[in-house]
């Protein structure tokens, strides 16, 4: 049941940030400049987020949704998180 919420939460947060025509993401480098994610870029990698959630994609798949989670880090748990950051700096 709680793992059911969790993602009809994350669905309903993506849905509702999808309302936008154009997200911003900051890159974690040194370069400052935001990237524009278009709408369709912005549902592509949404829908990438929401399977891994299910537990159709590896994690390995959330590196094709990088701006967004960039963007939107709570759509995925704080242990991915970790992990994904661990495998940045091997």
């Amino acid at each position: 049941m709680k793992r059911v919420k969790l993602i009809a939460t994350i669905i309903t947060a993506l849905v509702m940030g999808g309302g936008l025509a154009v997200g911003y993401a900051q890159y974690a480098n040194s370069d400052s400049t935001p990237t524009k994610i278009s709408r369709s870029e912005y549902q592509r990698m949404a829908q990438i987020v929401i399977d891994f959630n299910k537990g159709m994609l590896p994690i390995s798949a959330l590196k094709d949704a990088q701006l967004l989670i960039e963007r939107e880090p709570y759509a995925i748990s704080k242990k991915v998180r970790a992990q994904l950051k661990f495998e940045d700096q091997k």
